[in-house]
């Protein structure tokens, strides 16, 4: 349950967007349970919690972006921290230099064909959905510009106006309107703010013509105006969270109520109460109601209910509570915004990991200036001369059969490519037993003791979403090309000798495979040892299964060397002028590599320093 939790963790933080939305999700969460606890607060108290987490919102993405990542460290096992032997693959990879060296980038050819991106059609929803939400929002504002453009001015209204203005000290000068087209009082403008009124509002009662207009005074005073076109824009922007929507709601259900407690310092609840019950009765017969009216027909009964409970506190928020929910505010963007939960590799139980030392090790600069650079495991020893730091860290956070690329290390000084360094290192006898010759999986183990002892290094991995390749079938109907066959014959049965066949196995060489009874993952494998330079992961998403036989030439960008006699050297000469390997995958094997997005997983270099002395 734990590692599931721990996975879910790092896979949202590896997604900027699910990141995002969970963050959103915490945020319009805690604004609700705060406000539904502030109940028996005053209505201008829970408006403020509800504002303060739309300015969160708001500004959530920005600060996401621009903060500088707090890193959350999430144990996970993860597969190359568990020390055994690796058994060998059936395909063999053989590459002129086995270490990670700066030599260039393979030839990228052109991808053609490529599909859009889970990421892409996400995005293109997003958009439509902030679309969708904002025309309405435009479409308000449009009918606002025309009521004041074609409202009428009242004189003995703008007197009320002025009358009420100086007695409850609103510094705001606002003007009054008289338009047909509106149902119910409203208010409009940012810093030109405007009551307008139906047409009839000169023929009401002057006690509730005062109401009306001390509530509309009250929105002013508090810019609520302003805080629905912010709190419209961020539910645009988070359309698809229904949590957003229920505080876009109880946002303006508060704001409402805490004009309604303004009103009813100098007027009877009961009597007021009907003329909300009157107002209802005129919005349901306004169906052309603009989405930028306050006022909402359906929270009428909810505010009625609270003008006649007498237990409810009213007023004005007050400085203090303003000050406090600000602060909390911007404490809970600065520590929820920059958080991302990164996987620590956990090693299996049952390792001790105290055994995986050097019986001897050391450790020296090497300012020779030579180019040269040996690499090599033999007897159980192992020696390393004129590397680097980061060819060692790829190396020891590989796989046996493959070093950890350079695209998937992260950080650390710059003297990590330029400093070299001379390593030798004895491996313990009962650490590799009759297995002298190959690396292992602990023989890494023990690099990787090593290089957090004399360098003190310290790392983490973490999941990044990043451009990859995926190997995916050419052809929409599945036909393979050519030089790709499916296996027929079990290569255990052949091993024992109970069938007739070709037997498994094979080799990679630069710019020819010819393999017997592999599986298009361990191809994969084996092609991503020929393109750590392209700086992308390439996974498997043909969907094959089985084994297969194939054969694939291409040209390599940079030919083997003939000074290089110490490595195995394919047997046939390379074409100069044959296919990339790009091309060459598609018109031999019917396969491709599309460019995409998905999760890498990148080792994080946290410190390292300069050698200790042996």
């Amino acid at each position: 349950m734990m590692r599931m939790v721990g996975e879910v963790a790092i896979a949202i933080g590896s997604s900027w967007a699910l990141s995002l939305i969970v963050k959103a999700t915490v945020i319009s969460a805690g604004a609700l349970i705060a406000a539904h606890i502030a109940r028996r607060r005053r209505a201008s108290v829970r408006h403020a919690l509800l504002a303060a987490a739309f300015f969160l919102l708001l500004a959530l993405p920005l600060v996401s972006v621009a903060a500088p990542p707090r890193e959350v460290s999430v144990s996970v096992p993860q597969a190359g921290s568990t020390v055994r032997v690796a058994t060998p693959a059936p395909l063999r990879v053989v590459v002129p230099d086995a270490r990670p060296v700066d030599n260039g980038g393979l030839r990228a050819g052109p991808v053609t064909g490529t599909l859009l991106s889970a990421s892409t059609i996400l995005l293109a929803v997003w958009v439509i959905g902030v679309a969708l939400v904002l025309v309405p929002m435009i479409a308000g504002l449009m009918r606002v510009r025309r009521v004041r453009q074609n409202g009428l001015p009242w004189r003995d209204g703008q007197a009320v106006v002025a009358e009420i203005t100086a007695a409850r000290a609103v510094r705001i000068r606002t003007q009054l309107l008289l338009d047909e087209t509106v149902a119910g009082p409203m208010t409009c403008g940012v810093l030109r703010p405007v009551i307008v009124l139906p047409r009839d509002a000169r023929v009401w009662d002057a006690e509730d013509l005062q109401r009306a207009i001390v509530h509309e005074l009250e929105h002013i005073r508090r810019r609520d105006w302003s805080m629905l076109l912010i709190a419209r824009v961020v539910c645009a922007l988070y359309w698809f969270h229904p949590l957003v929507w229920i505080s876009w709601r109880q946002l303006r259900l508060e704001a409402e109520k805490a004009c309604d407690d303004a009103v009813l310092r100098g007027a009877h609840p009961e009597v007021y109460a009907d003329q909300l019950v009157m107002l209802a009765e005129r919005l349901a017969s306004d169906r052309a109601q603009s989405t930028l009216a306050m006022a909402n027909r359906g929270d009428l009964c909810a505010r009625v209910s609270a003008v006649l409970d007498d237990r409810q506190p009213r007023g004005r928020a007050g400085s203090p509570w303003i000050a406090t929910v600000s602060a909390a505010a911007v404490l809970v963007l600065a520590g929820i915004a920059p958080l991302r939960a990164v996987a620590v590799p956990q090693v299996a139980r049952g390792v001790d990991a105290s055994s995986l030392l050097f019986e001897v090790a050391s450790v020296k600069p090497n300012r020779s200036g030579a180019t040269e650079i040996r690499w090599t495991f033999a007897n159980g020893r192992f020696t390393a001369v004129n590397v680097t730091l980061k060819a060692l860290i790829s190396s020891a956070y590989g796989t046996p059969q493959q070093p950890l690329p350079n695209f998937q290390i992260s950080g650390g000084p710059s003297w990590l490519d330029s400093a070299r360094f001379d390593v030798l290192a004895q491996v313990p006898v009962e650490a590799v037993g009759e297995n002298r010759t190959t690396m292992t999986a602990s023989t890494l183990g023990m690099l990787r003791g090593f290089l957090e002892e004399r360098f003190q290094l310290r790392t983490h991995f973490e999941s990044r979403e990043q451009p990859i390749y995926a190997l995916v079938l050419s052809d929409k109907n599945g036909q393979l090309g050519p030089q790709l066959r499916r296996r027929t014959v079990d290569c255990a049965a052949i091993a024992a000798g109970t069938a007739t066949g070709e037997p498994c196995g094979g080799q990679i060489f630069p710019g020819r495979v010819s393999s017997r009874g592999v599986s298009i993952p361990q191809l994969v494998s084996g092609l991503a040892r020929l393109m750590p330079n392209v700086g992308r992961l390439v996974v498997d998403r043909t969907g094959l299964t089985g084994t297969y036989d194939l054969d694939l030439t291409w040209t390599p960008d940079q030919l083997p060397s003939a000074d290089r006699n110490a490595m195995p050297m394919p047997t046939a000469p390379i074409d100069p002028d044959g296919p990339s390997l790009f091309t060459a995958l598609q018109e031999q094997l019917g396969l491709k590599l599309e460019s995409a997005r998905g999760p890498v997983p990148v080792l994080m270099i946290d410190s390292v320093a300069q050698p200790t002395a042996d």
